[in-house]
């Protein structure tokens, strides 16, 4: 038995060893954060998008009914 596999029996890795196995890995943890931070903003942008109209519906009924402003905006008191 070598050490890598000595290593991988006790759940350990010996890639401080390897510095172009530690780069490897390292770079695919990058791909897959950009990955998912892309597929993140597009599902959110297309949420958006596929939310809208309810949105401008619910903020529509909300002027129509209260005849004011449809974000409430409280009065702050205090220092400044």
């Amino acid at each position: 038995m070598n050490a890598n596999d000595e290593a991988l029996a006790l759940g350990t890795s010996l890639v401080a060893n390897e510095p172009a196995v530690q780069f490897a890995e390292m770079a695919e943890r990058c791909a897959r954060s950009r990955l998912k931070r892309t597929l993140d903003i597009i599902g959110s942008g297309l949420g958006l998008v596929a939310l809208s109209p309810l949105l401008g519906l619910v903020a529509l009924v909300i002027y129509l009914q209260d005849r004011g402003p449809v974000l409430f905006r409280q009065q702050r008191t205090g220092l400044n």
